[in-house]
């Protein structure tokens, strides 16, 4: 699935691993270092850092009733 476009660039997801992250919020940057989970690292001395976090329950913020 193509979530977005980054710096021009597609950021796809599986559909399974979407169903479980849907909820989130995907935050991605460009780091110094070496890693092996995205092409971009393959040696060049940059790497994604990849962090999540849960979309707010707007319901939550609702009073009772």
């Amino acid at each position: 699935m193509l979530l977005e476009t980054i710096g021009g660039a597609p950021f796809h997801m599986s559909p399974s691993q979407y169903g479980h992250r849907k909820d989130t919020r995907l935050i991605i940057d460009l780091v110094p270092g070496e890693g092996g989970m995205f092409s971009l690292e393959n040696g060049c001395g940059i790497r994604f850092l990849t962090r999540s976090r849960l979309f707010p329950d707007e319901r939550a913020a609702e009073p009772s009733t």
